[in-house]
């Protein structure tokens, strides 16, 4: 129920009572008219250890605020510990380089020299761009950049027909296609991480990817160079 309602939620006096002496806090017991029991005042709210004493329930909850702001305001990444609002400082310093620098970039693993120069004094230092494809357009340019991007969506648009074809079994092979969403998913990762620089991760997806493209067979048509062939006439 906090959850929902928010910072706090009061029965009667509520939070003042703990700063109140016990006179101004109970509620005497008396006999109306009628010979029933009633409260003399209703400071507990209608309830007092769990059971209604059959006066009015009051009841008020403190609510904070909504979480949309027009100024954002900062976080921090788990994984790394780094300010999130601080990758759109990394990813606008990479983007500045790859305008002064189209052609070659500044060269490999040079993004901290580059960053130190434009980088705002309240910003955290980085080594890396935090997106792997804006890291290759400042060491290398828009034609690494453009090389790296072409070679990630042109292997894995050439690897995806493989992906769920059926085995040479009969049956559908799935296990293709779960790999194949592996490696998409490190790619798409790649646009705010540094996946390429962690051998434990790039190692693997470009091994699984040259499985993938390993796997290629032949379209309808095609006659299969390892299939059985038949003995001329």
């Amino acid at each position: 129920m906090a959850d929902l309602l928010g910072e706090g939620v009061e029965v009667g006096l509520g939070f003042s009572a703990a700063r109140s002496p016990g006179s101004e806090v109970h509620d005497e017991i008396f006999l109306d008219e009628q010979g029933a029991f009633r409260r003399t005042t209703n400071r507990a709210g209608g309830i007092e250890g769990g059971i209604s004493t059959g006066e009015t329930i009051v009841l008020r909850a403190a609510m904070k605020p909504i979480a949309t702001l027009r100024t954002p305001l900062g976080t921090v990444d788990l994984s790394s510990g780094e300010s999130v609002s601080a990758r759109f400082d990394y990813w606008q310093a990479a983007v500045q380089t790859v305008k002064d620098n189209p052609v070659s970039g500044t060269g490999p693993g040079t993004f901290a020299i580059a960053y130190q120069k434009v980088k705002r004094p309240e910003s955290e230092m980085a080594r890396l761009v935090h997106n792997d494809y804006l890291e290759q357009g400042s060491d290398s340019g828009v034609p690494g950049m453009l090389a790296y991007a072409i070679f990630i969506v042109a292997g894995l648009v050439w690897s995806f027909p493989q992906a769920g074809r059926a085995s040479p079994a009969g049956s559908d092979d799935w296990q293709p296609f779960a790999i194949w969403l592996g490696v998409l998913g490190w790619s798409l990762q790649g646009f705010v991480e540094f996946g390429l620089y962690i051998p434990a991760l790039a190692w693997p997806a470009f091994t699984l990817l040259g499985w993938l493209l390993g796997r290629k067979q032949p379209t309808d048509g095609q006659t299969s160079i390892t299939g059985p062939h038949s003995s001329p006439p």
